[in-house]
């Protein structure tokens, strides 16, 4: 009886992780950073080695404006996983947003070279080229840490008249970003 009665929080636990993040999700969607960042503290504290919850912690702290407190977070998932292109985008924006644009850019590149046709790494290495050509502080990078998640849409048509008998050119397009 004992042996049943120890066996069934055991069972519970994958729940309970994934409730852990799941809260800690809709925590970051609704912009509540910091009840996040403690969810998932508490979460790893029984579940040290979940890297999800970890690569989510590392994430929270650079939107947070503390990219310094999620590289070391980043790190210890590359360890595991070096190849991972989502680990190394996130380590690329928070060197970035530490003021570190060219160790910004060698991770970052790396993740292309994984995933070419991954396009938030692209915009993420045009950023950091960019600040690498203009003189800028590390004081003005992290001021473009995002304080939240953005949003783009962008929305353009074109026509060309064309003669000679031609037919004209429309063109429309929509991007999200």
């Amino acid at each position: 009886v004992l042996g049943l009665a120890l066996a069934l929080p055991v069972s519970q636990l994958p729940a309970l992780a994934l409730a852990d993040l799941a809260s800690a999700q809709r925590q970051i969607e609704a912009q509540q950073l910091d009840a996040a960042e403690a969810t998932l503290l508490d979460h790893l504290a029984r579940q040290p080695n979940d890297s999800e919850a970890r690569f989510l912690l590392a994430r929270v702290r650079a939107w947070r404006g503390l990219p310094e407190q999620a590289l070391p977070l980043y790190e210890s998932l590359l360890q595991s996983e070096p190849d991972n292109a989502d680990y190394l985008l996130g380590q690329g924006q928070a060197l970035l947003w530490a003021g570190r644009p060219q160790a910004a850019l060698d991770s970052l590149e790396r993740a292309a070279q994984i995933a070419p046709d991954y396009a938030a790494v692209q915009q993420v290495i045009q950023q950091a080229r960019a600040a690498l050509t203009s003189p800028v502080t590390a004081n003005t990078l992290a001021a473009i840490a995002p304080a939240q998640r953005r949003h783009e849409l962008e929305v353009s048509a074109r026509q060309d008249w064309l003669d000679s008998g031609f037919d004209n050119w429309r063109s429309q397009r929509l991007d999200y970003a």
